[in-house]
């Protein structure tokens, strides 16, 4: 198993700065950020998009520190029920996929985002309870939203041979692993989990046993192992 890092904390280093840094403390790979919540500090998107020089230059450095990128990060919410900032989140994220495809990458991480509770409202809404019944209504409408997006966005990363990986997170539809499931389920099986356990222990859920869960249903794209104090969280 290879050991990881997910690169934004080191964003005041160059991508070699980093590099070096991780290839010192025995890391294996990296997680860099091209868009959204990561920022993309040491692999911009579109300065690297369809730029065979810019690209090489990153697979160099990957060589030389030995070192290969496990994932491209863009964690946004393409859901949002303002339409510029949705849209925006949605070129990020296809364009990570193209990049990704580009670099011989095969995960994309990012949430699964989360729509407003009806077609009117202006801001997101995370629904945890299905009562009083409108609640229930909201949720209904947020899943067709979603299945409706994620099934396209399913589609065309299968055109890329590339894997979505959704990072189960509070404040975004899929916080857990029975959403998890569900989404794959309605869209298809290049949807699956960026496994956080850090956002599951806090909701009272079991590690070993949302592993098994969704690792029954080969729904894990991706693992992002944390420390976990819980000594300190109880």
């Amino acid at each position: 198993m290879d050991i990881g890092v997910h690169t934004p904390p080191l964003a005041d280093e160059s991508l070699e700065g980093a590099l070096s840094y991780l290839s010192e403390i025995g890391v294996d790979a990296i997680e860099p950020g091209v868009g959204g919540h990561p920022g993309e500090d040491h692999l911009p998107r579109e300065k690297h998009l369809d730029d065979d020089g810019a690209q090489q230059e990153v697979k160099n450095l990957l060589e030389e520190y030995d070192m290969r990128i496990s994932a491209l990060a863009t964690h946004n919410n393409p859901l949002h029920p303002d339409d510029e900032r949705a849209a925006a989140a949605d070129t990020e994220l296809l364009e990570a996929i193209e990049l990704a495809a580009q670099l011989d990458i095969g995960v994309v991480t990012c949430f699964s985002g989360l729509p407003a509770g009806g077609p009117n409202d202006e801001v997101p809404n995370w629904i945890t309870a299905p009562w009083p019944p409108e609640h229930d209504e909201a949720l209904a409408y947020q899943w067709e939203r979603a299945t409706d997006y994620w099934g396209e966005i399913e589609a065309y990363a299968d055109e890329y041979g590339v894997d979505i990986a959704i990072e189960m997170h509070p404040n975004m539809l899929v916080y857990e692993p029975h959403g998890m499931a569900r989404l794959r389920e309605e869209t298809g099986d290049r949807i699956g989990a960026n496994f956080d356990p850090s956002h599951l222990y806090w909701q009272g859920i079991t590690i070993s046993d949302a592993i098994r869960y969704l690792g029954e249903r080969d729904a894990i794209h991706h693992f992002h192992a944390c420390l976990l104090y819980t000594s300190l969280m109880a």
